[in-house]
């Protein structure tokens, strides 16, 4: 397997990984989407293994009608983004965000059952997840953060190196900071109201 902690690469050896890559995964790209993949990936003389994993991850949602136009970013906190962005448009961006937030703020990580807990005391995401029903129960299912999860896995999200995924997420999580933070004061501190224990 490829180490993510290459140094870096010279664009025509990064071109070749990212073939290796592709390969791997049975991706093929159109005539057209090769040569802008090139092109952005010989843009530097640099390209470590890491940025050429998260960026395979960008080209694994193209289709064969996506333009050649398509933009892929040259650097790794530009592709993180555009991966965390895909990941809202899946299951939404309050959802995500708030996950996203408690992940990245959280001291010693999250439990599954602790982040289901988490979600649920955000009411954005309740509104999001309950939109078309009104249980009597104010708690997301379990699978709508496993699904959430698992596909931070395939992406390579959660095992990303923490140094450079940390410091994208908070900038771009900078808005939801003081939520995720109000939450889990209440939560890992034990100050949730009656009502609201009740409710969960």
């Amino acid at each position: 397997e490829l180490s993510t902690e290459s140094s870096g690469q010279g664009g025509d050896e990064a071109m070749g990984i990212m073939d290796q890559l592709l390969d791997r995964t049975g991706r093929t790209l159109t005539a057209p989407q090769y040569c802008a993949v090139r092109s952005v990936v010989s843009q530097e003389s640099q390209k470590t293994v890491l940025y050429l994993n998260l960026a395979l991850n960008v080209l694994m949602q193209w289709t064969s009608d996506t333009s050649a136009d398509a933009h892929l970013a040259v650097n790794v906190g530009p592709v993180i983004r555009q991966l965390f962005a895909a990941i809202e448009r899946d299951f939404g961006d309050v959802l995500v965000q708030m996950a996203l937030g408690f992940m990245t703020y959280s001291a010693n990580g999250i439990s599954d059952v602790e982040m289901e807990d988490l979600l649920s005391l955000n009411d954005g995401v309740l509104t999001f997840v309950f939109q078309y029903a009104k249980p009597n129960i104010k708690r997301i299912p379990s699978h709508v953060w496993l699904r959430v999860k698992r596909r931070l896995l395939e992406m390579r999200l959660v095992s990303v190196v923490p140094s450079p995924l940390k410091e994208v997420a908070e900038a771009y999580l900078d808005h939801v900071k003081p939520e995720a933070h109000r939450i889990m004061g209440d939560y890992f501190s034990n100050r949730l109201d009656e009502t609201r224990r009740t409710e969960q």
